[in-house]
């Protein structure tokens, strides 16, 4: 089955063509690589994809649904969610902090819930605290759930991102250049993350 498919897609900015029609299906489960040079327009697809971005021309559909003209908040809320080249977190929360925040898409209390701290409100806190830590330990990073994020070396900050991305469940993970930046080992390390992640049945 497919996840996601793009039809024609293209785009302009002021006449000129970052993206000039293209076609790809992606199937469920599959790890799926876009090659390029820099200024290829892989990132602008991305923001395609993601809805950060309109396409000038073309569709796009999501588990058979189209989702052209869906913002990028109600992409992430269909299950796409992406990682960016340049590391976007937020550098002056703690790491378990920025987590909490990716893993704020899945809560179902209102804001009266929060308002009131009510226990309905609280057991959501608790069970994302606890998620949190889970899915730091995954890549390495529990212990240092409590330091800024800004104190972390450049190749734990992308893996803070990857697991960010990874809180809100996404059926499809969008990852551009994850390993930019990184030594040898540090991408061997994410390499086989991504595999284990896939094994999983997570589509990349």
């Amino acid at each position: 089955m497919d996840i996601l498919k793009l039809d024609g897609i293209s785009k302009y900015f002021l006449g000129l063509k970052a993206v000039e029609n293209v076609s790809f299906s992606i199937k469920q489960g599959e790890i799926f690589s876009l090659i390029g040079p820099n200024g290829a327009g892989k990132t602008t697809l991305f923001n395609i994809i993601s809805g950060h971005y309109s396409p000038t021309k073309g569709r796009k559909y999501f588990e058979g649904k189209d989702i052209t003209n869906l913002r990028d908040y109600e992409v992430a809320q269909k299950g796409i969610t992406r990682t960016f080249q340049n590391i976007r977190l937020f550098s002056n929360l703690t790491v378990l902090e920025n987590v909490l925040i990716g893993l704020h898409i899945k809560l179902k209390s209102s804001i009266f819930d929060c308002l009131l701290r009510n226990n309905k409100n609280k057991k959501e806190e608790d069970d994302c605290y606890d998620e949190a830590l889970e899915l730091l330990d995954t890549i390495g990073l529990k212990g240092k759930a409590f330091e800024q994020a800004k104190n972390l070396s450049y190749g734990e900050q992308r893996k803070l991102e990857i697991v960010r991305a990874l809180a809100s469940k996404p059926k499809l993970l969008l990852l551009d250049e994850p390993t930019a930046g990184m030594n040898n080992s540090e991408a061997k390390e994410i390499v086989q993350y991504i595999k284990e992640l896939n094994s999983t049945g997570l589509t990349m």
